[in-house]
């Protein structure tokens, strides 16, 4: 069954190349970008990475989110093995910025390859794993059976099932035990993770919960102080409304919020200015944002072009990885993502520095952890922008509400820290 399995799966992958070439090229028409590393994407990475005279680790993870969320994971790997080679694979050209920019560590960033059995097998013949280490829950038949082949250990860390993917997974169950049977251990994020994962097929006895490694991310400080995140922005004496890492269909509402809420702002007394700052979640998307603020009949300035004090009502954002530094310098915070159905993004960096977040209803990426927010009180769901504004209104003029709030966040955040620690834990017979 396991061969059939994989000949099944090849021979559909090789039949769908013809169409797989068009959706390639369409893709690089709308996104130039994915041109640069593209040869990696079919297993030709230039030269060997540096051979360091220790094991190497490749360790994949996807796209922002999951690049950040192993900062701290891949500093301790490197304190424990300093002779390792360490190789960081990602999907996207934001995650591979990320992860040259904000990871140290690293030996090498490169692309992870597509997985048509040909593309899987020359990349793992060029980068030579010792081991293979997966963030969350990245799958790759061709991947898994030719390290299992090799006797190269897989393993699965911060891993997460959602409530909403689960029925996808659900249509292909059959078929996932010959995956799960290639990878050593499957340390999950929470129980219900475990649960789900056990319900896919995943044997009991390679499923430990750990805890998500977000925790432990979160309170990773910035080297900047708030006085120069303040001058950045050419701050002064306003108040400062975030809203971070927004989709489209959000960006309105964002800006709909902030303009009652200035308005509720510099009326009240004594009166209080207010500036905001946007953040999208790719940054292919400034040229549209600016439109749509200038649409509002709001002034805009990219925070790269910040030379001094400024009376832009909008800073945008345009540039990578910063976002979570300045959320120690804001007063509200929104979380983007959960105004529209993409399933939220990390709330918890804005609650590491004690400040309560405000975020949408659609939070199925971070269900678990806005559950948390919202019970301790530290997590504010809003419905829409008329509602964000109202609640953001009421908790500025309640300052000792606003730091309970901020502090209870920022509980929640140290009762879940520890997932690193506890996944060098479990890898130790594999890792060292």
């Amino acid at each position: 069954m396991k061969r059939l399995f994989y000949f099944c799966y090849n021979v559909a992958t090789t039949l769908l190349l013809p169409a797989f070439f068009l959706f390639l090229a369409f893709r690089l028409l709308r996104r130039p970008e994915y041109c640069a590393g593209l040869g990696e994407r079919f297993g030709f990475y230039s030269g060997r990475p540096p051979d360091t005279g220790g094991r190497r680790f490749w360790i994949h993870a996807v796209s922002v989110g999951e690049v950040l969320s192993a900062g701290v994971f891949i500093q301790r790997l490197r304190a424990s093995d300093p002779n390792a080679t360490i190789i960081v694979s990602t999907g996207t050209p934001t995650g591979r910025a990320a992860a040259q920019q904000r990871l140290t560590g690293v030996d090498r960033v490169v692309y992870f390859p597509f997985d048509f059995c040909w593309t899987a097998r020359r990349a793992i013949r060029r980068l030579a794993p010792s081991v293979l280490i997966l963030l969350e829950t990245e799958l790759w038949p061709n991947v898994l059976r030719i390290l299992g082949e090799m006797g190269t250990p897989v393993l699965l860390i911060n891993g997460r099932i959602s409530e909403r993917s689960l029925p996808r997974y659900l249509r292909v169950r059959r078929f996932l035990p010959h995956l799960f049977g290639a990878i050593r251990v499957m340390l999950m994020q929470t129980p219900d993770d475990v649960e789900r994962m056990a319900a896919l097929g995943a044997p009991r006895e390679k499923l430990f919960c750990t805890g998500n490694m977000k925790y432990d991310q979160a309170t990773a400080k910035s080297h900047k102080t708030a006085a120069v995140l303040r001058a950045d922005l050419g701050l002064c004496d306003r108040l400062l409304m975030i809203a971070g890492s927004l989709h489209p269909g959000e960006d309105e509402p964002a800006l709909s919020a902030y303009q009652r809420l200035r308005k509720t702002l510099e009326t009240a007394t004594p009166p209080m200015r207010l500036m905001l700052l946007m953040a999208p979640r790719h940054l292919t998307r400034l040229e549209e944002m600016e439109e749509s603020i200038a649409r509002c009949g709001l002034t805009v300035i990219r925070k790269t072009a910040v030379t001094s004090q400024h009376n832009c009502d909008v800073v945008l954002l345009d540039t990578l990885g910063e976002l979570a530094a300045y959320y120690a310098i804001g007063d509200l915070i929104f979380v983007g993502g959960s105004l529209v159905p993409v399933g939220g993004h990390n709330v918890l960096e804005a609650a590491a520095c004690r400040k309560p977040v405000f975020f949408g209803p659609h939070m199925a990426n971070f269900q678990d952890v806005a559950a948390q927010l919202e019970k301790s009180g530290g997590g504010i769901p809003v419905a829409d922008a008329s509602d964000m504004a109202e609640e953001m209104a009421r908790l500025i003029r309640q300052q000792d509400e606003m730091k309970a709030r901020g502090e209870a966040a920022f509980a929640v955040v140290m009762a879940n820290q520890g997932a690193v620690a506890r996944n060098l834990e479990h890898l130790a017979a594999w890792i060292g």
